[in-house]
């Protein structure tokens, strides 16, 4: 569905009249440009079709200072839709205006969900049993904010060097290419090391940092985890997203 065009600024509101010398800020903390989809030059002429279209891989992303990797791959699609519930991040002015806070963000629209969360995580979960033919799409998870702990500093450049960590997951989709390039961890499928194309980026970048997967980070993270299932979804936790979570605690624990 496309996005509605976006809205234009009455040329006497506070926020066009706002200067520099201004208290009144010009615009929205989490403010965004939109315009139809139907608009981007490169989209696909069949992207409304009734039949659907085929999807080879979906990419969850948080901002996460510390612990998770740049990218990695759910080692299956139960797996992946506990990937997606699991999800915490930054708080942005988007949601609860909580600044740094690392909150509790499933599949990065905690705002937005319009029903109970754990019906909407079985809803997920019953796509993998569906009589018709399905194809699943591998679900990946980017982190594009982690943090050197001793500088603050952003450890991987961003913007357009996405397209490297991009690159691995379209051959973690190709079926001739998909058994390339990876190693299992205890959260999921990590780039072998050099997979990801490092040539031409500007300034050192540390991959073995980007890729760790710390211990004690991921102890926390499973208790975080936890009380937040037990607290905010109880009885109506999909048993296969429990079932994972065991799983993960087992593989840190080991």
């Amino acid at each position: 569905m496309a996005l509605p065009p976006p809205l234009l600024m009455s040329p006497r509101s506070p926020a066009a009249e706002a200067s520099p010398r201004s208290s009144t800020p010009c615009a929205h903390p989490n403010s965004r440009f939109c315009a139809p989809a139907a608009q981007c030059p490169i989209i696909d002429p069949r992207w409304e079709s009734e039949e659907g279209v085929p999807i080879d891989a979906i990419i969850f992303g948080g901002r996460r200072p510390e612990g998770v990797p740049l990218v990695y791959e759910s080692f299956n699609w139960q797996h992946g839709v506990f990937v997606g519930a699991s999800m915490r991040s930054e708080a942005t002015a988007a949601a609860e205006h909580k600044g740094k806070e690392i909150m509790h963000d499933p599949f990065a629209m905690r705002p937005f969900f319009g029903y109970n969360f754990g019906d909407y995580l079985a809803h997920w979960l019953s796509m993998q049993s569906r009589k018709a033919p399905t194809h699943l799409p591998k679900i990946f998870h980017v982190n594009w904010f982690r943090k050197d702990p001793a500088t603050g500093a952003f450890l991987w450049p961003g913007f357009g060097e996405n397209a490297r960590a991009l690159e691995w997951i379209f051959k973690r989709c190709s079926r001739e290419r998909e058994d390339e390039a990876a190693k299992r961890s205890i959260i999921g499928w990590l780039p072998e090391d050099g997979a990801i194309d490092t040539k031409g980026l500007s300034g050192n970048v540390d991959m073995g940092a980007l890729f760790d997967v710390p211990k004690a980070f991921w102890q926390r993270e499973t208790k975080e985890l936890r009380a937040y299932f037990t607290q905010q979804v109880g009885a109506d936790l999909p048993a296969q997203v429990e079932a994972e979570l065991k799983a993960l605690e087992d593989r840190v624990h080991n």
